[in-house]
């Protein structure tokens, strides 16, 4: 994210704090008057710290995913290595199936194929899991209804 030229995230990449970290940082009583410029993301919603002013030009921008580089190291990074490195695992043990189908090993690669499609679903599932804090329950606005038809006990919900 970047806002009137200025880079805003950790460093270097300037990617975003997950959204129960951001708010875990926000609440620390040390990070009040921090100049740290930090932000997250939840689903559609961005949340910036420090709030931009109007003393700038409202130019905010904000990018997509990453694009990763490619792995040629032994020490090279995936998407997956910080948060969730059993997946790594899953997309070796993957890529050794599909080796292995070619030769004569074909039982192995089936072996290894389907016990890497069962790590990737427990991944999944917690990442569902981890999705399903951020559903929406409650409007974002609330909008009366002037035209509304009926008289109900709250004044503010109406027939949208």
């Amino acid at each position: 994210m970047e806002i009137d030229n200025v880079q805003y995230g950790e460093t270097p990449d300037g990617s975003p704090l997950g959204f129960d970290d951001y708010l875990i940082w926000r609440s620390d009583v040390n990070n009040v008057n921090s100049t740290d410029k930090k932000w997250a993301n939840q689903k559609r919603r961005y949340f910036i710290y420090p709030v931009p002013t109007s003393a700038g030009d409202y130019n905010i921008s904000v990018w997509g995913q990453r694009v990763v580089g490619q792995m040629n190291e032994d020490a090279d990074y995936t998407i997956f290595s910080y948060s969730m490195p059993e997946c790594n695992e899953a997309i070796v043990l993957e890529a050794e199936a599909i080796l292995k189908s070619q030769g004569e090993e074909e039982k192995a690669g089936e072996f290894r194929s389907t016990e890497a499609k069962q790590i990737l679903i427990v991944a999944w599932n917690k990442i569902r899991q981890e999705q399903t804090k951020y559903e929406r329950i409650k409007p974002f606005f609330n909008v009366p209804d002037f035209f509304r038809t009926t008289n109900t006990k709250d004044e503010n919900i109406g027939n949208f």
